[in-house]
């Protein structure tokens, strides 16, 4: 027969099964121990409900401890690189190099540990960037999301206006906006130097394709590529210009 919620509670603790004669002149029904079967010891512990209770209650704690420590690893991830205490936008590095080890000794004879700043440039054709858009406005420390709007336009050959650079500094073709004569960053040779002056003498002139976009804060971000050299510099625009 059906066992009832007592007979259950009884198997708890010792295994029973219910029973009624099929006479209909016996009329007889009551428990059995179950465990007078010919099974094994353990397939008769195996079959007990409170086993797999009492197993269940034993497991929990180291349950609760691995998806603890679990959740713990996902939020607390990784501490982000710092760098003159400022944190690091994705794809930046955090070493003082501002390109690659391997490309700065491949095409520089600056030290590569070194951080390059206060540059002089003598204009176009003079110390051409050899390394991709990418390499410098990463070395320039732009943030990753300016990074990947600016190459795919330059990619794509979209280029917002055009430059001059002369004695005069840079300055867009129809003279309407100044950049000045020193760039935020600017890559040559085999790295980038950060706040380099522009020198040219009174012959030298040179043209560039200028590429800007503006971020979700409506900073905006522009640079040039230099056509006879690749230079790539990260320009500030003067104002009252």
């Amino acid at each position: 027969m059906h066992r009832g919620w007592q007979d259950r509670l009884v198997s708890l603790f010792h295994p029973v099964r219910r029973y009624r004669c099929r006479s209909k002149a016996c009329g007889w029904q009551g428990r059995v121990d179950a465990s007078r079967t010919g099974a094994s010891p353990w397939a008769r512990v195996a079959r007990r409900p409170g086993t797999w209770i009492i197993a269940c209650l034993l497991l929990v704690p180291p349950a609760m401890l691995l998806a603890g420590g679990e959740w713990i690893e996902q939020h607390a991830g990784t501490a982000r690189p710092t760098v003159d205490g400022r944190d690091l936008d994705p794809g930046e590095s955090s070493g003082k190099s501002p390109l690659q080890p391997t490309a700065q000794q491949r095409y520089s004879n600056e030290n590569p540990g070194e951080l390059r700043t206060g540059c002089v440039w003598a204009g176009p054709g003079e110390q051409p960037y050899v390394g991709t858009l990418l390499d410098a406005l990463t070395a320039a420390r732009l943030p990753s999301e300016i990074i990947r709007k600016l190459v795919m336009m330059h990619e794509e050959g979209f280029i917002n206006d055009r430059l001059e650079i002369s004695r005069a500094g840079i300055h867009s073709a129809d003279h309407r906006r100044s950049f000045g004569y020193t760039t935020k960053a600017m890559a040559l040779d085999g790295t980038v130097c950060f706040n380099t002056k522009i020198d040219l003498s009174n012959e030298t002139t040179g043209s560039a394709d200028l590429y800007e976009v503006t971020d979700r804060n409506y900073q905006r971000y522009t640079i040039m590529i230099v056509a006879n050299g690749g230079n790539v510099a990260v320009l500030q625009e003067q104002s009252g210009r």
